[in-house]
């Protein structure tokens, strides 16, 4: 047999304010980034000619276009740029030289990358899609 007087003490705690302290800490802790990272692209003959995104990781969000494998590209060298594979990507040899940079927090620690590479493809390619910052 159900005992009925459970429902009705949780629905008395509940109505006089008590209940909020039975939740549980988790319910009202803040979802905090593993990483929130500004990510700019500056074309060096054409400052002008600059492109920057948010990205953030766990959850995923930002302006990033390809936030999702830019985060997954991320975790697997636990946020260290210089530790990013180049992916297959086919570049022409252009050379149009840009000037990345990464600033912002990984799993609460400051984030500084920069680098400079041929060209805009380049910089996508050679950081795992990271910089590939055009769709």
């Amino acid at each position: 047999m159900r005992n009925r007087q459970v429902p009705t003490i949780i629905a008395a705690l509940a109505a006089s304010g008590v209940g909020g302290l039975i939740a549980t800490p988790a319910a009202h802790a803040e979802e905090t980034p593993l990483g929130v990272l500004e990510l700019v692209i500056e074309h060096q003959a054409d400052t002008d000619k600059t492109a920057a995104v948010r990205l953030e990781c766990d959850p995923t969000g930002g302006s990033h276009p390809g936030a999702e494998a830019a985060c997954s590209a991320l975790k697997e060298v636990d946020g260290e740029f210089a530790e990013l594979p180049t992916r297959d990507d086919v570049c022409t040899m252009d050379y149009r030289p840009v000037m990345v940079r990464a600033t912002g927090q990984w799993r609460g620690e400051p984030v500084y990358y920069e680098d400079i590479f041929a060209n805009t493809c380049a910089a996508g390619a050679e950081t795992n899609g990271v910089f590939a910052l055009s769709r």
